[in-house]
Formats: C-alpha cells, structure tokens, sequence
C-alpha cells in the first residue's frame, strides 16, 4: 500500500471506529445528506462544504479537539472507492498545503500522468487541483487503475477544505465527478 493508500486508509479506520463506538457525530461535526435531482447522488452538507456523493456510500465524521471536521466515504464492503474531504480552521498556509498535497501526490504510487492547476469555486479566495492517475504500486490494489483528484480551497475566511478522492480499479466513479459537485455553502 502507498504513503498516500496508508494516509487515507488510517483515515477511514479512525472514522470508521469512531462512527462505531457512538462518537462519530461529536460537537460540531454534524454533515447531512439529502438527496439531489442526479439519480444515484446525496448531497452532503458539512462545515463549509456541500459535496454530492454516490448514494451507495457511506459517510463517517470526526472532529478533532482542534476543531478540524473530516468527513469520508467508501464503498461499503470493499472500500476501493474513498472520499475524504477535510475542513480545518487552524490551517498552515494555502501554498504550504498545496505543496504538502502536490508532494504527497507524486509519492505516494506510481502516477503516470499528474498535474497542477488553478481551479475555479465560486467563493473561494483560491483554489487548487491536484490529479493523478496511474497503476497502483502494491497491496491488494496492485497493479490495478488509481486515479486521484484533490482540490484544495481557501475559503474567504482563511479556512482551508481539502477534498480528496481516490478510486481503485475501473468499475468505480470518476474521482472528478466528485470535484466537480464540490460548491461551498459559507
């Protein structure tokens, strides 16, 4: 499993025991879904977001004694499909968080195409996105398609929300279909 596979799958065991042990709706860290025109699509509404995810998925949400609020998704049962968006109000700077991702992005498997570029969200002070696509490099995934999309937005009160989605394997959305229902709702 990549750096990147590692991050993401510690992310979804501490969400996911958390949800478990009756603590996954701490203080703050409330997400609703409702469903949305698009068949097969929820939208969630979280701390700053709003993000419309395939209906089969299941949400988990945590809240740091920080404050920072991450939501994910995975495909249930097999979890080779991951949402996790991230909203943290005590942030480093918006440039030292695209470069973290940027770097985290070319290391963590082997990604035959990537880029960078300046993305636009209505209301955001700035924004960034990240994509990669590639085999993945080892574990249970080897070998198979990955394709990663992470957009970075500051918002206008200097809070920054980092959306990732990593898919595995060709039978599962496009990542960017993700991204691209992404709309801030402050």
């Amino acid at each position: 499993m990549t750096a990147r596979g590692r991050l993401v799958g510690v992310a979804m065991v501490v969400c996911a025991i958390v949800a478990g042990c009756g603590g996954g709706q701490a203080t703050g860290s409330r997400i609703s879904g409702t469903p949305v025109g698009q068949a097969g699509f929820t939208t969630y509404r979280g701390a700053g977001y709003e993000l419309s995810v395939p209906s089969a998925q299941r949400a988990f949400v945590t809240q740091s004694a920080t404050g920072r609020i991450s939501a994910a998704w995975s495909t249930p049962g097999t979890g080779n499909f991951v949402i996790l968006a991230t909203s943290d109000p005590h942030p480093v700077s918006f440039a030292t968080a695209v470069a973290t991702a940027t770097s985290a992005s070319q290391t963590a498997f082997h990604a035959t195409k990537h880029a960078v570029v300046t993305a636009r969200v209505p209301g955001a002070r700035a924004a960034k996105l990240i994509t990669a696509s590639g085999p993945h490099g080892t574990g249970y995934y080897s070998g198979l398609p990955q394709r990663d999309a992470n957009l970075l937005v500051s918002t206008r009160s200097g809070a920054t929300i980092d959306v990732l989605v990593v898919s595995h394997g060709a039978g599962n959305p496009d990542p960017m279909t993700m991204i691209d229902s992404f709309r801030l709702t402050s």
